[in-house]
């Protein structure tokens, strides 16, 4: 494996899947690193893992926030992945001029590609049960676990995603995750192996060397700094779909001074009450002010300021910040599924299914749910 060969990886999934459909990018993926021979899609991996090392740059972090992807710890971990699957002309330039990723097409994704980053791992494990034995040993083992596990993949299928929605397909998926992985672990794997020096010297040749800024940077500092960014994704910094992108929720300086920019202050002096007001209000309260932004794009700073009399009629689930996670609050709260068993389930979908029920939108480190219909109709009415 070589940097041309990875990038051909990325390149064909890239041209044959969907960009849209995350899902679709994965599998396709998974089934072109699972032909390889195991050692190999480690040695991919490796290499992803430096383009995803030399891509942790502040330049990019805030280009990220530029374009509305959700820029904390994780969510910046997720935008590289997103980045690496854009292929080697998109990632380079990027590296070189992040203000070029103005360039791209992105209607319609997500900035935040999770699952990107868990393909490798998937194919790895797969590979070196074939690898190990006999195909009729595989078989034969599969065969033993999906008797002996039942209701985890019962539960799996109840929630799969729609690319393994057949019984084959989400039984087989189950085994993956509940056997096969924690037998083949290809992170575990990879710590007995010396890096290939010459593959380091190769991938280092093509990242520009020069410096990064300052990591003390705002919201406040994009448009100077990208303006080509800022002016295509300025939308999206405002407003967002909660089931779509996530918002620029955080940042490393913290997020008062982003909600003061969203508000629509028309005047110095409405932003100066503001920025009083913002001054005496508790963490929840201006967590509860981000969703209200997001959801009403109130057109007014006092039409904001009585939507938040209102705060109490919020939930703040803390600590939920994704998906998964709310799939993962879902299930601890609402059913009585024992916890050893999540693992085995499509916790994305879950958390989904709860936003349905329970809307609301991720801010920070937390997922606000909105006040229930009957409450936000008296709101309106009021």
């Amino acid at each position: 494996m070589n940097k041309e060969h990875f990038w051909r990886i990325v390149e064909d999934v890239r041209t044959s899947a969907d960009p849209r459909d995350q899902g679709a990018v994965f599998f396709a993926l998974q089934e072109q690193l699972r032909k390889l021979p195991s050692a190999e899609i480690m040695e991919w991996q490796e290499i992803f893992q430096f383009y995803d090392d030399a891509a942790y740059r502040d330049e990019l972090w805030a280009a990220s926030g530029a374009m509305g992807a959700h820029c904390s710890d994780d969510g910046f971990m997720d935008f590289r992945s997103w980045l690496i699957s854009q292929g080697r002309d998109v990632y380079m330039a990027a590296l070189r001029d992040p203000d070029s990723l103005a360039e791209v097409d992105t209607e319609g994704q997500s900035l935040n590609f999770e699952q990107y980053a868990y393909a490798a791992s998937k194919a790895y494990a797969q590979r070196r049960a074939y690898e190990a034995g006999p195909l009729a040993d595989v078989i034969r083992e599969y065969i033993n676990w999906a008797s002996q596990h039942e209701r985890q993949v019962l539960d799996h299928l109840m929630e799969a995603s729609p690319h393994e929605k057949d019984l084959s397909a989400g039984v087989a998926n189950a085994f993956l995750r509940g056997c096969l992985e924690r037998k083949y672990d290809l992170y575990e794997d990879s710590q007995r192996i010396t890096p290939n020096p010459e593959l380091l010297d190769s991938l280092m040749e093509d990242i520009p060397k020069k410096r990064d800024f300052d990591p003390n940077w705002t919201l406040e500092d994009l448009p100077r700094i990208f303006p080509r960014l800022c002016q295509k994704y300025e939308a999206q910094m405002v407003t967002w779909s909660a089931k779509g992108p996530l918002p620029v929720n955080e940042s490393k300086k913290g997020s008062q001074l982003q909600w003061q920019q969203r508000l629509p202050c028309k005047t110095r002096q409405e932003f100066d009450a503001v920025r009083r007001r913002m001054g005496t209000l508790t963490a929840d309260e201006e967590t509860i002010l981000a969703a209200i932004v997001l959801r009403y794009d109130p057109k007014s700073t006092e039409r904001a300021m009585e939507l938040l009399d209102h705060a109490s009629e919020y939930a703040i689930l803390k600590g939920v910040n994704c998906y998964e996670s709310l799939g993962r609050y879902y299930l601890a709260h609402e059913t009585s599924v024992p916890e050893e068993l999540y693992e085995y389930m499509n916790l994305d979908a879950l958390g989904c299914r709860y936003e349905d029920e329970h809307p609301g939108v991720f801010v920070g480190n937390a997922y606000v749910q909105y006040p229930s219909q009957t409450q936000t109709m008296s709101m309106k009415m009021k």
